[in-house]
């Protein structure tokens, strides 16, 4: 199977960041974020964003890649909320007319959810899944809640690649998706397998934890504390300054 890791290996601050701190400083900024409803605030939110990416070294075409369908949605958002709002209109395609109020709620829309999904991803991408094991369990996460986090962050990319391989298993046989009665019928049937597969391998996978002395508790290196520096507390106290900050423009 191939190498689905979301880590990037580095040593930049944000790497370095305690695990605990970071998590509860990226809460209380994607926090600051929804609450947003000035375009110019989100848009210095996002520009800080991107250069949190910069400094922290992270490849940008393999971030981009990861956000397309974010992207993707964004666009979709600008094809309909501008001309379904009320409002003074702005320009008109055919029978549809855009209005300034739905082409701000647009642009709120999209860079509120780009910021988000940037920021949770930049996060993802510089921290190693065991130190957010660790984090969450410091921060009094039922251990029910760790588990499911881990096992479904383990497994979403095996998911990911049976899904891969059943298309291209269906391509080779002549199937090109098409929205058609009869294609929509295979696509159908290929998503049923892909369940079928993915409950096989639920089971498969339980037996094997039993076998190896799982009985509700995994045991697993995260009861180790992570030690708090000066660094991790100014940078949590710089976010907090950041997130209000941003209602005050």
């Amino acid at each position: 199977m191939k190498n689905k890791n979301l880590y990037i290996n580095g040593n930049t601050f944000l790497h370095n960041f305690n695990p605990k701190t970071k998590i509860i400083s990226t809460l209380i900024l994607i926090t600051s974020i929804v609450l947003l409803q000035n375009l110019i605030a989100l848009t210095i939110a996002l520009t800080l964003i991107i250069g949190i990416i910069t400094l922290s070294k992270l490849p940008i075409k393999k971030l981009i890649k990861r956000l397309k369908w974010i992207f993707l949605f964004a666009a979709a958002i600008f094809l309909f909320v501008p001309f379904f709002t009320a409002g003074d209109p702005v320009f008109t395609i055919l029978f549809l007319t855009a209005t300034y109020e739905g082409l701000t709620m647009a642009s709120i829309i999209s860079l509120k959810m780009i910021s988000i999904m940037t920021l949770s991803l930049t996060i993802i991408m510089t921290t190693k899944i065991e130190e957010i094991l660790r984090a969450l369990n410091e921060l009094g996460i039922p251990q029910t809640f760790i588990e499911i986090f881990f096992l479904t962050y383990k497994y979403i990319f095996v998911i990911y690649e049976e899904t891969e391989k059943s298309m291209m298993s269906a391509k080779a046989r002549g199937y090109k998706p098409k929205a058609k009665p009869s294609k929509l019928k295979i696509l159908g049937n290929i998503i049923g397998m892909i369940f079928v597969r993915s409950y096989d391998r639920s089971q498969r996978v339980h037996k094997a934890m039993m076998a190896r002395g799982y009985r509700g508790t995994m045991t697993t290196t995260i009861n180790n504390k992570i030690n708090l520096t000066n660094k991790d507390i100014l940078l949590s106290f710089s976010t907090i300054i950041l997130a209000i900050t941003l209602h005050l423009i």
